[in-house]
């Protein structure tokens, strides 16, 4: 998901399109997998069924706010 976000109203598809590239360069640790479309289409695919109804916005809200609990939760305050 943060993949997803990362591509702005793009998603995940907006990611692969932009840094697929250099995300292949990370991969090549694990035994060196290739972004294929096929690869990159189970990728967008698994997002989006994550993802559900939720639009970018929509999930951004979501991360921003657990992100908000979590560091309050660290300092001990309370969430609304």
């Amino acid at each position: 998901m943060a993949y997803h976000l990362g591509g702005g109203a793009g998603g995940l598809a907006g990611f692969l399109d932009h840094l697929g590239p250099s995300q292949e360069r990370r991969w090549s640790s694990p035994g060196a997998p290739s972004l294929t479309p096929e690869v990159r289409a189970a990728l967008v695919k698994g997002v989006e069924r994550e993802a559900g109804s939720c639009d970018i916005a929509a999930l951004e809200t979501a991360r921003d706010g657990a992100l908000i609990a979590a560091l309050k939760a660290r300092k001990g305050k309370p969430t609304p």
